[in-house]
Formats: C-alpha cells, sequence, structure tokens
C-alpha cells in the first residue's frame, strides 16, 4: 500500500512540474510605455522588446506589422487520471502588435493580455477570465 502512494504522489508531482507549455517572451509593461506613435523607431522597438515573433510587410511604403507573442499553460495536469479533473490549470497570453511604416517609425501599437483560470472539471462549468487591450 505504502508502495502504490508513494508512486501515485510522484506521479502526481511529475505530471505538475512537466506540465506547462511556454512559447515566446514574457512582455515587459515597462518597455511598452517607453514605446511612442510618431518618435519610436523600429530599432528602438528592437532594443526594448528584442526581435519581434513575426514580421508581416503591411501597405505599398514597406511598412510592417511587428508582432511580439507570448504563452503560458499548465493545462496538463487536467491529464491526470480522477485528480486532473480537481488540480488548478491557468492559461496566460500577450500579444503586441507594432505598425512601423516605411520610414521605421512607429505608427499604431497595439498590446493584448488574457488570463484564465480554473480546473479540467471547472472549465467545463465556466472559468474565470481577463482580457486587456490597450491601443497605445
Amino acid at each position: 500500500m505504502k508502495n502504490i502512494l508513494t508512486k501515485t504522489l510522484t506521479a502526481i508531482a511529475v505530471f505538475t512540474l512537466v506540465g506547462c507549455a511556454y512559447s515566446g517572451r514574457q512582455i515587459d509593461p515597462n518597455a511598452l510605455s517607453k514605446i511612442k506613435k510618431g518618435k519610436t523607431t523600429k530599432a528602438e522597438v528592437i532594443t526594448l522588446l528584442g526581435p519581434p515573433s513575426q514580421q508581416m510587410p503591411m501597405g505599398y511604403d514597406g511598412g510592417v506589422y511587428m508582432i511580439y507573442s507570448n504563452f503560458k499553460s499548465n493545462m496538463a495536469n487536467a491529464m491526470i487520471p480522477y485528480a486532473g479533473a480537481f488540480l488548478p490549470t491557468s492559461t496566460q497570453s500577450q500579444n503586441v502588435q507594432v505598425l512601423v511604416d516605411g520610414k521605421d517609425i512607429v505608427r499604431n501599437i497595439v498590446f493584448n493580455e488574457t488570463s484564465s483560470q480554473g480546473s479540467a472539471f471547472g472549465m467545463m462549468t465556466g472559468q474565470q477570465s481577463m482580457m486587456n487591450q490597450t491601443s497605445r
């Protein structure tokens, strides 16, 4: 009996510790506050935030959308048989879109942040979530 309990607790600990998925780099709100429309350059954005996750050409003037994304989740807790339905789960994401014109000057910046918490069981009956979107 003691051996089964030890194995079960070890399995739960392993699933809890390795059950996180992470993608991208944390976006620093202080760095975002330094980016000003019409003044900040593309090079300054890269200095503040690092290289973007993605760049997409926009318009005829050589402008680009610089996209920064960050995602973190521990939804793997839900995969633990029986107990997984009651273990806490959460997801968090951040997304920044910076529009830079053909002269390498920031024209617009949009920041989205979402998070949700609950359990696999709770997610089915309703989840707590928060969304924040700001356009600077």
